[in-house]
């Protein structure tokens, strides 16, 4: 048992000379005094005296009970007692750091305490500080039931209390009334109302309540400081996890807005977040799929909304930061279909250059501050470069599929088309081949064979190309060296020299004399030899389609600086030096993409000819 003052006692785990105190006798019970024999509760707070030649303990919180004592003067002395313990235990707790919130209900806990008050209201201005500001940041209500016979809502009496000079002790509806203002040095930060039993008097308790409201307004203060300390850490915490998000996720953009949303709601307890994107077909138009906090399970649908409608719209219109904290003042304002919807709209609209991408829109019961405009104005910019940086991908990502697609076209038309057309060419000439004979039957067979064998080797080196890796399911990365098709082995051990000549002996029928010239050439780099390749695969198919020549003349030569390969005919030549078709601009194509050059032109009086020049790149020998 520790001694607090007088004859105050504070009842504590270890106070065994306390656990039996003796109870008063005589005619006179006096409050809930301890029955003999019983134990007291560690925490209680007892009250040490003598009646009528007996010891008694009263509990301090039971003393306003004590309506019966016939002596005054133990009465009084037993409640300021009660009171200075009451205000020793409040001045323990706002010393302690805590939030505004919290500290608003200590408050409010020892001013009903200290008062036995029915009904109390404390409230701090929105603007503290300034007596006049046009709202209360903080409402708490002591006893609503209670003050509900009031006939007056607590911000009423709040509003009422202000206009006057406080402190105010009077009565309302027939019951004591004690109004006090919570204050720190000159300003006024709010103001604590306590409405007492009928037969009490406001004055008794003025000094202490003054008192309470004293420490209160530095306390409020101090947790102001706290609070807002605490504010700029959520929302410098909510600007890094959204930034983490978006850093670190590999998700498509819908999921990354989403997790941002969920975000905002749970760290800085907005009640709702909408994150609406414009409609890429109908920029007029935002299409609502990303919601956080209450709407995400009130409102499960897809909602679109005219940017010429909404404070939403206003901000996407206006590529401006819109505020509204009285939403139903607000002519732009359009009532979301949920029972009970907020005060209170925050709208960033989302853009990158000139261009709206969405708007980043915020709703809450309070209203908004600069600190929630800067804070949701710095996720809106990391959230538009994001969708920026999604519309980027996604667009190179169309890019790389059609680069691809067109490849392949190339591919199967440079290589598998060419093969597959020969044999077709070349078995409708079998009959009249084995009609001239076994000899020129059986050429005319190993031939349709062997284009035959090189199509479906083209293919699958094509296909190898297009197949996944077999490790993690991802697609084969290789190297532009590793990517040749079977149909180019040789290209890797003889070059160009090699392979293109072996290849007009499949390709072009025994009738068209065919002349090859690499004595002046020099091995280049694969990439080179393999473009060079299907460039003149290219040109010796359409000459044994089209030309109708009857000789063919190949020459490969290397100066100092270029390598130039040409091939003629004898052929009817073409109408145009510029001819079209996907075969011509695949040959364009693979020329120009090595920085080279490519010539088509007809000759005079017959023939057409195809000259490839690029920059000298000789192939290193590998030992």
């Amino acid at each position: 048992m520790v001694r607090l003052r007088n004859r105050c006692f504070l009842i504590t785990s270890n106070s065994r000379s306390a656990t039996r105190v003796p109870t008063a006798k005589g005619r006179h019970a006096i409050g809930r005094a301890q029955s003999p024999g019983r134990t007291a509760a560690e925490g209680s707070l007892l009250w040490m005296t003598k009646w009528s030649g007996t010891t008694l303990a009263v509990e301090i919180n039971s003393i306003p009970a004590m309506s019966n004592c016939p002596d005054p003067l133990l009465l009084a002395s037993a409640e300021r007692v009660r009171r200075d313990a009451v205000l020793a235990r409040f001045a323990g707790i706002v010393s302690t750091d805590m939030g505004s919130r919290e500290l608003l209900g200590c408050v409010l806990e020892c001013g009903v305490e200290l008062a036995v008050a029915s009904y109390a209201v404390i409230g701090i201005h929105a603007l503290a500080g300034s007596s006049s500001s046009p709202g209360w940041s903080s409402v708490l209500v002591h006893g609503a039931t209670e003050g509900s016979a009031l006939g007056a809502s607590p911000v009423a009496l709040l509003d009422a209390l202000t206009a006057r000079q406080l402190p105010q002790c009077g009565r309302y509806q027939s019951l004591p009334l004690l109004g006090v203002a919570v204050s720190a040095g000159p300003a006024q930060l709010g103001v604590l109302l306590l409405v007492m039993p009928p037969a009490s008097s406001p004055t008794d308790v003025l000094g202490d309540i003054k008192i309470v409201a004293g420490h209160a307004g530095l306390a409020v203060r101090n947790a102001a400081r706290i609070d807002s300390e605490r504010r700029r850490t959520a929302r410098l915490e909510v600007v890094a996890k959204v930034a983490q998000i978006i850093n670190r996720s590999g998700s498509p953009i819908a999921a990354v807005l989403q997790l941002a949303a969920d975000a905002i709601h749970e760290v800085l307890e907005y009640p709702n977040v909408d994150i609406p994107l414009s409609d890429p077909e109908d920029p007029e138009v935002l299409v609502i799929s990303t919601r956080g906090g209450s709407y995400k399970w009130q409102i499960n649908q897809v909602d679109r909304i005219r940017i010429d409608r909404g404070i939403m719209g206003a901000a996407a219109r206006s590529r401006r930061t819109i505020l509204c904290n009285d939403v139903q003042r607000d002519p732009r304002y359009v009532r979301p279909p949920v029972p009970e919807p907020s005060r209170a709209e925050l709208a960033v609209p989302l853009v990158a250059g000139d261009q709206l991408l969405g708007v980043l829109n915020v709703e809450g019961d309070g209203p908004f501050d600069e600190l929630d405009q800067l804070t949701i104005e710095a996720i809106a910019q990391h959230l538009s470069l994001a969708i920026e940086n999604a519309a980027l991908v996604s667009e190179q990502q169309c890019i790389a599929i059609v680069e691809e697609r067109q490849r392949l076209a190339f591919e199967l038309h440079d290589s598998v088309t060419q093969a597959v057309s020969g044999v077709s060419l070349l078995a409708q000439a079998l009959p009249s081949a084995w009609k001239k004979g076994k000899r020129e039957g059986l050429l005319a067979s190993q031939r349709v064979a062997e284009l035959a064998q090189l199509a479906v080797g083209e293919m699958r080196g094509l296909l190898q190309q297009l197949s996944p890796s077999r490790r993690s399911g991802q697609i084969q990365r290789t190297s532009r060296r590793s990517m040749i098709p079977v149909g180019l082995d040789q290209l890797k051990d003889g070059g160009l020299g090699a392979a293109l000549p072996r290849l007009l002996e499949v390709l072009v029928p025994p009738h068209i004399r065919v002349r090859c010239d690499f004595s002046t050439y020099t091995r280049q780099v694969i990439e080179y030899e393999q473009a060079l390749y299907r460039v003149f695969q290219e040109a010796a198919s359409n000459l044994v389609r089209h030309s109708g020549a009857s000789a063919l003349t190949l020459v490969a030569r290397v100066d100092t600086q270029r390598v130039e390969v040409s091939m003629r005919d004898d052929g009817r030549g073409c109408g145009s030096d510029e001819p079209q078709g996907l075969g011509f601009r695949s040959m364009r194509q693979r020329v120009s993409m090595l920085g080279g050059a490519l010539k088509l032109r007809s000759l005079t009086p017959r023939g057409f000819e195809v000259v490839a020049t690029l920059k000298r790149r000789d192939r290193k020998s590998t030992p």
